[in-house]
């Protein structure tokens, strides 16, 4: 029989009985789900991530103010729909399929965006070795201090409405987007 100690296996596949989470949650939270995790593969592909400590998050359709973020410890390529942590904006756990809890800090910066703005659907903040890199250089390498360090601003795109701001912070460049629905 297979372990947790064994190479390559996921640490999530261990801890979620498959089909449980799509069973209990409405379909509009499944489709949410399937593609917030999509999002973390593809980011973890485009190596976006600084391992466990950048964060997706997505909001659940419904009047409940709830969004989906990654279980603390799992790093991005390993995030599935039934993996996702459903939190609230005070920091409640509404639901955990891993019982491995979030990362508070990830959480505060993306409860802001979803508490201030009820019509952004997904937030991205990451801490990508480039930006690193970047942030690293003695020299700005923008022409003003104001396009490295951009307030929230929204600026339109042909299917949605993504928010951008950038800073440097003790671990490095980050950047937090968030994106409205379509």
């Amino acid at each position: 029989m297979n372990d947790m100690s064994e190479p390559g296996l996921e640490p999530a596949a261990f801890l979620i009985e498959p089909g449980s989470v799509q069973a209990r949650v409405a379909p509009e939270e499944w489709a949410v789900r399937v593609d917030l995790a999509a999002c973390y593969r593809c980011a973890a592909l485009y190596r976006m991530t600084d391992l466990i400590y950048t964060h997706i998050s997505a909001r659940v359709p419904g009047p409940d103010e709830h969004f989906l973020i990654n279980a603390f410890g799992l790093t991005w390529d390993e995030i599935t729909a039934s993996s996702l942590v459903k939190v609230n904006l005070d920091g409640e756990i509404i639901d955990d399929p891993t019982g491995l809890g979030i990362n508070r800090a990830g959480y505060v910066i993306h409860s802001a965006v979803h508490r201030a703005r009820p019509d952004v659907a997904c937030v991205m903040h990451t801490h990508t070795a480039a930006g690193i890199a970047v942030s690293a250089r003695n020299k700005a390498c923008c022409r003003s201090p104001s396009t490295r360090c951009a307030s929230m601003a929204s600026s339109p795109t042909t299917t949605t409405r993504a928010l951008r701001s950038t800073s440097t912070s003790s671990s490095g460049w980050c950047a937090t987007w968030a994106c409205t629905a379509r």
